[in-house]
């Protein structure tokens, strides 16, 4: 029987990477070829899935984090945005998939539209125009020196004024690109998320959205599930059990915040398990690694110290648990903007002192839990592997049974 292929394009971040990989595993059978773009970063990851990745791989982008981390959107610029899509179109003329899956990556959708193959897209709702949310500057933005001298009507209002000013013209360049191609046309940056299908991987109640489009399913977020057994993490902890455990997640997008932020000499009193780190070693009260499976050891942690990137704090509501946030780019500051106005986490940032953390980690710690979700979300939601078996895969002749 002929395999139909799906194809995974993620953005070049472990949190897309990951909840890509979870959607792709609740989808496997015998049915269907799934490969994944290539990122030299998490070929790894994809491989001890069990998944192939293409040959090629996506050139455009570069130093987005960097600048992103200022709210500089100049990696987006006309000859990234052309070489990304020219990457991409090569990419897919290349494995010529039956559909593509792709998670927040600009430019796909053009690719895609260009080369007719079917594409589903996963996004936030907060990088989408029907988010309901407020989308504030972030802490570090130069306006909010002027913040104070305004109601907060008024700032409102001119936030959201600049906001859809710059959407629009950073959209600029791909605009340039659907004109040159005969391709539709799309209003702005957060248009270029999208996709032929749209799964909002958002908790309905924690990121509201309206007036969605018949294409667009909302149906909560793809929390990344893993069997890696974390023995050594396991040892180090009991072998402190009398101190209370912080996990530090970085993911791939934010600072180091142990030891760039704080120095883990400043918190002795606690167990530290640092995962996202670069080096793997250890020291009296920490233990770096590149990755730790988070679910082995959540039992055993009493507070989550995050960049606040979606997944994240997604995967720390599901276990209960208690959360400071210390953002570095404005789209996990957007993420924290909206749990802390729900009493879902504290917010730290690299500006302030660090003696400001340490009496926010001991005060967090000293209350008794908040508002949490433990349990509220499911690896992946059945729709949206419901709908991936009925999309137009499915119409070649091909029925898709999960295993």
């Amino acid at each position: 029987m002929h395999k139909k292929k799906i194809l995974f394009v993620p953005f070049d971040l472990l949190a897309h990477y990951l909840r890509c990989l979870e959607l792709a595993k609740s989808i496997r059978n015998e049915a269907v070829e799934i490969v994944f773009l290539q990122s030299v970063r998490y070929n790894d990851f994809i491989r001890n899935h069990g998944f192939r990745y293409t040959d090629g791989v996506c050139e455009g982008y570069s130093q987005v984090v960097m600048k992103a981390g200022k709210f500089d959107f100049s990696w987006i610029n006309e000859k990234s945005t052309q070489k990304t899509v020219c990457s991409l179109m090569e990419v897919l003329e290349d494995k010529n998939p039956d559909l593509v899956i792709g998670d927040t990556y600009p430019g796909l959708n053009i690719a895609c539209n260009y080369l007719k193959i079917e594409h589903i897209a996963l996004i936030n709702a907060y990088v989408t125009n029907h988010y309901t949310g407020f989308r504030d500057t972030p802490h570090s933005h130069p306006a909010n020196l002027f913040r104070r001298y305004v109601s907060q009507e008024k700032w409102t209002k001119i936030v959201m004024l600049a906001e859809d000013m710059m959407l629009r013209k950073v959209h600029s360049p791909y605009r340039k690109i659907r004109e040159n191609l005969g391709l539709e046309p799309k209003v702005n940056l957060f248009d270029e998320f999208t996709g032929d299908t749209n799964f909002i991987v958002d908790d309905k109640q924690l990121f509201p959205t309206e007036g969605l489009p018949d294409n667009f399913i909302q149906e909560g977020p793809i929390l990344f599930t893993c069997t890696q057994a974390e023995e050594r993490v396991h040892e180090f902890l009991h072998q402190h059990r009398s101190k209370p455990t912080i996990y530090v997640s970085t993911g791939s997008s934010g600072k180091n915040i142990v030891p760039e932020t704080i120095h883990d000499s400043r918190l002795t009193g606690f167990n530290l398990i640092i995962s996202g780190s670069e080096r793997e070693s250890e020291t009296e009260n920490a233990i770096f690694r590149r990755f730790v499976n988070f679910d082995d050891i959540a039992d055993k942690v009493d507070l989550v110290l995050c960049h606040g990137g979606n997944g994240t704090l997604y995967q720390a509501l599901n276990a209960g648990k208690r959360i400071i946030a210390v953002p570095y780019i404005f789209e996990q500051e957007w993420n924290v903007q909206r749990f802390t106005t729900l009493n879902l986490c504290k917010v730290f940032y690299h500006d302030e002192k660090p003696e400001k953390l340490i009496r926010l980690i001991r005060q967090t710690l000293a209350e008794p839990p908040g508002t949490t979700c433990k349990d509220a979300f499911c690896a992946v939601p059945d729709i949206y592997k419901e709908f991936i078996f009925k999309s137009r895969v499915s119409d070649k002749n091909v029925l898709l049974i999960a295993d």
